[in-house]
């Protein structure tokens, strides 16, 4: 079992250089709760940092939540479904 904290996710969210946590098929992998509001607001801070676009703070955000499918034709819609966390179809 490996526990890992914000700094571990955002290292690999972020591509940023350094050792990262290995992970094999059969890894069993825990943190706190606390792990996905401290990367949520990383993702955020680097929003209004303008290191990231509201295309890339949709994306961030998306590979951090679970999936969940939301329907549009609607492009904002659509961003702003992204930034939640959902898999958008129908654009």
């Amino acid at each position: 079992m490996k526990y890992v904290d914000a700094s571990a996710v955002l290292r690999i969210l972020f591509s940023e250089s350094g050792s990262k946590v290995p992970l094999a098929g059969n890894d069993r992998v825990v943190s706190s709760q606390l792990v996905e509001i401290e990367a949520f607001r990383a993702v955020d801070r680097e929003r209004l940092l303008g290191n990231l676009d509201d295309a890339e703070t949709a994306s961030k955000r998306k590979e951090l939540a679970e999936p969940l499918e939301f329907w549009t034709h609607d492009d904002r819609q659509a961003t702003a479904a992204l930034s939640r966390g959902l898999t958008v179809r129908g654009t």
